[in-house]
Order: C-alpha cells, then structure tokens, then sequence
C-alpha cells in the first residue's frame, strides 16, 4: 500500500540510536533516538517533583502511521517539538474492537475499556430504561443554549474514575478541565469531578457548557470570549492549501470525497456566506471541516488556561483538549485525501502557537504533553478496491432487513419487528415479538449464524457467548477478546457486529469502530518535564495513559486495563 512504502521510506532516512531503559517488571524497552544523536548520555532532569500542568491532547480520528507520513512536513514548534522533547510509542493499538469517538475518549483518562466504564458506543440501547440515549446524555442537568432536555449532556453515564477525579479527591485545589467540539470527548475525559468541561453548539452561538458543573447560567466570561471571537467571523476565509501538489504523493479530489459546502472537493475551500438559514446552516458544516475551527477551538483553550489559572501554582492541574475537526475532515474526505494532510499541517501550526502560550504561562518545563487518539480509521473502500484489496460497505438497514425477512420466514409474526435497534455494533432484538426469553435465545444462535453469510460481514458475536466465554470457531482467540471489552451487558447488544477487514459501515466516505489494525492503530506520545526523547516500539495502548500519569501523579487508580509507563519514559534525577 502507498501508506507503508510511504513510512517505509521515511525510516530509511532515520539515523537511530539504541539506548536500553529499564522496563516494568521483567519487562525491557528499546528507545530509539529520531535523527543522529549528539550524545549517548542522559542528562539529569531539572524539572519539579510533580508537574504544574498536565495537557492532554486527543486528535480525534489521528491514526497511528500518520505521524511518520507527515513529520518530515511539519515545523518545529509544534507535533515535531513534541516528538523532540518527548517518547513516541509507535506500537500503540487499542485491544477493543468498537473504535468509536465516545468509548475511545472514555478509555484514554480511565485506563478502561467499555466493559467497566459503560460507554459502549455514541449512542446506546439502555435495557434498565428501555430506549435509545446518546452516550452522555443526561436531562437532568441543562445545556447551556440547547431547548431539548434529551440533548442536554453530562457525564453521568461513564462508572469509571478518570485521572482528574482521582486527583481532585486527594489535591481538592487542583483544577480538571475539559474541551472539545464534541461534548462528548470534553465531558468523557474531564469526568465526574472535573471543574468544568466546554464543547461548542452551533445551536447555543458557540461554546457552552452545563449546570452539572455548578453554573447557574453561561459564565461571564464565556458569553464575552465569544462576543470577541464570534466563529461566524469566518465569512468568507479561504482555505489554501500549505503545500504544493508536487511535493504531496496523493490526488486533490477523487469520486468519494464529500463536497464542501462551496462545492468543491479541491482546493481552495471558501467559507460560504450566512445570509439566510440554508447559508448558515451550509457554514456551519464548513466551519467544522475547515482550520477555522482548530484556530478558533486553541484560541478558546488559550483563554481557559488563563481563567482557570491551569498550571500557576504548586499543585498540578489537568486540562484535556480533544480537537475534533479532524474527525469531521477524516469522515468527508478520507485519510489519504489532500484535505487530511492539510488539516494537520494547519493543526500543527497552530498546536506550536498554543504550545508557545503555554511556555509563556506556565514555564516550559513545568508541563507534561500527552498526544494520542480516540481511535483511527479505515481506509476509503473505493480505494482500496482501485488498488486491487478487498473493500466494500455494509448498510445498517440492509442487515436488518435480511434480519426481519429471515426470522419471518422461520417464524411469522402477524406484527411487529424483530429488530428493536440497530446501534453499530450492538444489534438488539424486540422481546416482545418473540414467544418467550428462551425463545429469543434459540433463535439469536441462528441468526448470528445468518447475519456472518452477509457480504461484507466479519466478526459476529453474541451476548451468550460474550458472557460464558465461548469463542466461535471463526473468531481468532485475541479478536474475541477484543470485543469482550467492548461488552457491557445493560448497553451491549444481543448481538455485536463487526464489518470484515477492507469493509465499512455505512455511505460516508470514511469511518472507523471495528477490531482491525488501522481503526486500533493510535499515536502515544510523553512529551516534556522529564520524559526521555526518542521513541519505541513497545506494544501500548491508550489505557496506559491514565496509569502512567496516575504514577507520575502518586495518586492510587483503581485498577487499569493498561499499565504504567513512567518507568520507560521518565529520566534518572
């Protein structure tokens, strides 16, 4: 593939430098120094005994090969400063297999996987309350700007303690904050305790928030910062491409990429004017696909370090940072697309403008980086079909029709539907439509059975095997447990479907949520205070995250689906 003969070629040109560290245990880590190293001795840190800062920053939907396609792109002030100051772990994949914006974000600041924190997928079948509910949702608590009470958000769903809960019960002082596009990804990381968590509605003007978090109202200065920095302030901006078509290997446009809202797939994109309700509405799907949204989401992150005070004084603060707009630009184009590298060479522009904001406020070495994911991505099927490899979409509701006609040719039903709810992965079935629970039973065996003849199917499990552990006899051993983590049985299906490698569910362009490699695949990166640089090829995943910092913290966690990697990362004082 163009990918691997890419980062192929890119480590040829490595020079590397072999320094063993002690590992955990038994265990021995190798790192490797990127470019030719001056010097085999490790100098002593000078840093404080704990960090007054912690940053973690989740690039939604970064795939874990993206950072050697493009590091020889980027400046130096920003993903490349990080690298210089910090271990990249370029072994890190997720042992989960539903690799989805929510239950990846819930997993990177509690160490565990869906099976203890709950979030199973975005949105959820509840058993207990008998419906469909978004992963955060809570309608108890109000968001600021939104009318529905079912829209409303707060992290009242995730079971788990995140890094920020634990430390604000031992250091009451410490501040925990959160931001995102997503609500999810700013609410999930933050957690329970946290001071506070932001995340941007086009329908409430901008940024916002909850009473969960104590406000009464839209604090002051939130309703001021976005009177100064209106996201409607982009009107008509272009976005020019940062590198010339020459020097990028991959095409501007193809067939399946989504137009932006000017009605392009190439560049230049122009935001659309707001002069009516369908502009606005067409701006504001340009507005998150565009770097527009990056600058403006670190600009925001930028004023709450300086309102919260994050990293002033002795004790240490937590502010969690996921930049969602390269999601939005993965799904619309697809992870080889012109649109995708360009997103990250703006976003890295402007990382290394945050990262110069925050030397300036609390000092660069009083700080810890952590650069990671929430999950990767597939590659477009089209494409992959034009290179010769297997590829191909599942549609939702064509696997739950063949579902209903197959279960009424087997056992005919006057009404109703088999299928009460089809969340991907997690099929349900309506228990009401069948003569009993044991019936239900009987026939989910067979059905499983039906659904794994289906084009483009992989891996189909059900609950009853999930819960006695019985692998099928085409399922490798390592994949089952895969989506047992992924298992929760008050939110779990009766059945969890998974699309077969080179597949996809769904028409967008590109998406993610299956065991294989590319959605598994993450970046891992500890940059800063007293880390060690180079990098390593240890196998990780993103639940080392929450145990490595709950290390470096001294805070106890409950017990982590991962493991520390402080002792691999951390310089000799």
């Amino acid at each position: 593939m163009i990918i691997e003969k890419f980062a192929r070629l890119f480590h040829r040109q490595l020079m590397v430098l072999s320094v063993v560290i002690v590992g955990l245990g038994a265990v021995g880590v190798e790192l490797h120094a990127y470019g030719r190293a001056k010097s085999t001795k490790v100098a002593s840190a000078t840093t404080p005994q704990k960090p007054r800062l912690i940053l973690v920053l989740s690039f939604d939907q970064m795939r874990g090969d993206f950072i050697d396609r493009w590091r020889s792109f980027w400046g130096k002030k920003g993903f490349n400063r990080l690298l210089s100051q910090g271990v990249h772990f370029t072994n890190c994949l997720n042992d989960h297999a539903s690799n989805i914006t929510a239950p990846g974000h819930a997993i990177l600041m509690t160490g565990h996987y869906p099976y203890k924190t709950g979030i199973v997928s975005n949105d959820m079948y509840d058993r207990v309350l008998g419906r469909e509910q978004y992963c955060v949702e809570d309608t108890a608590h109000q968001t600021f700007g939104i009318k529905k009470p079912r829209e409303w958000t707060s992290p009242v769903n995730l079971l788990v303690p995140t890094v920020g809960d634990m430390l604000k019960q031992v250091s009451p002082r410490s501040k925990v904050v959160g931001v995102s596009y997503k609500d999810r990804a700013a609410i999930l990381m933050a957690g329970k305790n946290a001071d506070a968590a932001f995340w941007f509605e086009a329908e409430a003007g901008g940024f916002t928030t909850s009473t969960y978090y104590g406000f009464s109202s839209l604090p002051e200065w939130l309703k001021n910062w976005r009177t100064n920095n209106d996201y409607t302030q982009y009107v008509g901006k272009v976005w020019n491409a940062e590198v010339s078509s020459t020097s990028y290997y991959t095409q501007d446009t193809c067939a399946w990429e989504t137009k932006f809202p000017s009605g392009t797939t190439y560049f230049p994109h122009t935001m659309p004017q707001r002069n009516n309700k369908k502009q606005k509405d067409e701006y504001d799907k340009a507005f998150s696909v565009s770097p527009f949204a990056v600058e403006h989401q670190f600009l925001f992150a930028r004023h709450v370090l300086q309102e919260y005070q994050l990293g002033k004084d002795e004790v240490t603060d937590i502010l969690n940072l996921s930049i969602s707009t390269t999601d939005y630009v993965g799904h619309a184009y697809g992870p080889d697309s012109r649109e995708v590298f360009e997103i990250y060479m703006r976003t890295d522009k402007y990382l290394g403008e945050f990262l110069e904001s925050i030397d300036r406020m609390v000092g660069a070495k009083n700080y810890v980086v952590v650069v990671s994911a929430d999950h990767g991505v597939a590659p477009v099927p089209e494409r992959s079909v034009l290179q010769g490899e297997e590829g191909g979409r599942v549609i939702e509701l064509d696997v739950v029709t063949s579902i209903e006609n197959y279960l009424q040719s087997k056992i005919p039903r006057a009404s109703g539907k088999y299928v009460r709810s089809f969340v991907k992965p997690n099929l349900f079935f309506n228990e009401a439509v069948f003569a009993s629970q044991e019936d239900v039973e009987r026939w989910t065996d067979s059905v499983a059975q039906h659904v794994r003849s289906l084009k483009g199917i992989g891996v189909v499990a059900t609950k009853k095997d999930l819960q006695k552990n019985i692998i099928s006899h085409d399922v490798e051993p390592q994949v089952f447990a895969n989506v047992q983590r992924d298992f929760f049985p008050q939110r779990s299906g009766d059945l969890l479907v998974y699309p077969r490698h080179g597949w996809v569910f769904g028409s967008v362009t590109a998406t993610h949520g299956a065991y294989h490699s590319y959605d598994r695949h993450i970046p891992l990166v500890f940059s800063g205070y007293g880390f060690m640089a180079g990098y390593s090829t240890l196998k990780t995943a993103s639940t080392c995250i929450a145990p490595t910092l709950a290390e470096l913290l001294g805070i106890a966690m409950p017990s982590s689906d991962g493991y520390s990697l402080l002792k691999n990362i951390l310089k000799k004082f």
